[in-house]
């Protein structure tokens, strides 16, 4: 879908040329735009952000106060998401990034995203889900969205954020959009174990102290985009992304699911760590083997995320579980 100027025209070259999207947005949708000067004929329709447009492209908006994000999902909600970049022009966390847009996409519509395992985990929530670094709280709203069409509406889903006025916000939006009842905020360090065990203890209502608990206790989904301090070094099995979902994932449930959205390429990607099959054979003689499996990579491609140039996108989700294998 393109923008619907008075003149009638549609230019088509809007579909690889992300300036004229970023400047036909000023122009029509803008907060900082007369609302009687804006040449959009439909604002509600084109000045949305969807699936089918360009409008990602502007993304993050870092000026705009407010956004509205059309979902292809069954329920075809529009999520209204307050943004405090306009006040906090430096605090990246008050604003909607691609690699978030891409992971609320995902979650709003598990059979769009094509992995068969994310339907079974948003089909057998267990306990509670969790979101690392909530930030607006778009994607922690879109997973409650979906966990309440399949019948888990009971499911609190904690959002988590080092910073309180993150958690402030995402709370508000989730209250805006009718699910403020399935989502509570926690402030959480995920790169601290202490922090970790806190948070545990009182989503779970464990002893801080009894190691045997908090292990068998843990979340059936976690959900987390653009984490670059939680994310780097991540080819080493020690690094803590990978302790701290240790810490964090259901070791009960089998359908538990971590889904993690960030860049897809360079040295800032996701990567699975790797060893020789001579090393995996000592881990697992150890009981020191690698916890998690890579269970799918999906492209921002598959919801039309292009760059500005029209190429390939620049984002991915990586899809990991328990490792399953003997």
């Amino acid at each position: 879908m393109h923008f619907q100027l008075l003149n009638g025209g549609n230019d088509n070259s809007i579909t690889t040329h992300g300036s004229m999207v970023i400047e036909r947005w000023n122009s029509c949708c803008s907060y900082w735009r007369e609302l009687s000067t804006r040449k959009c004929m439909n604002i509600d329709v084109c000045c949305g952000v969807k699936e089918g447009t360009n409008n990602h492209l502007i993304l993050p908006a870092l000026r705009e106060p407010k956004l509205h994000i059309h979902l292809q999902s069954q329920s075809g909600d529009v999520i209204e998401i307050e943004q405090e970049g306009l006040l906090n022009l430096y605090d990246v966390s008050g604003v909607l990034w691609p690699a978030g847009y891409l992971l609320g996409l995902c979650l709003s519509n598990p059979v769009k995203c094509g992995t068969e395992e994310i339907l079974n985990a948003v089909s057998n929530v267990t306990a509670s889900a969790l979101e690392v670094g909530a930030g607006t709280g778009f994607a922690a709203i879109a997973l409650s969205k979906t966990l309440r069409l399949r019948g888990s509406g009971r499911t609190k889903i904690i959002a988590t954020d080092i910073a309180k006025s993150s958690l402030d916000l995402a709370i508000t939006n989730a209250y805006h959009n009718g699910v403020g009842d399935m989502i509570s905020g926690y402030v959480s360090d995920f790169t601290d174990m202490s922090s970790l065990l806190k948070l545990k203890s009182e989503v779970f209502n464990l002893s801080s102290d009894n190691t045997h608990e908090q292990m068998l206790h843990g979340f059936d989904i976690i959900i987390g985009s653009s984490l670059q301090s939680l994310f780097d070094g991540t080819k080493n099995v020690k690094s803590q992304l990978w302790l701290s979902l240790d810490r964090l994932l259901s070791r009960s449930n089998p359908n538990a699911l971590v889904i993690l959205s960030h860049v897809k390429s360079g040295s800032e990607r996701i990567q699975m760590p790797s060893s020789t099959s001579q090393q995996q054979k000592q881990q697992q003689q150890s009981g020191e083997a690698f916890p998690f499996e890579l269970l799918r990579r999906i492209s921002g491609d598959q919801f039309n995320m292009k760059t500005r140039d029209g190429g390939s996108s620049d984002f991915e989700l990586v899809i990991l579980r328990r490792s399953q294998s003997s």
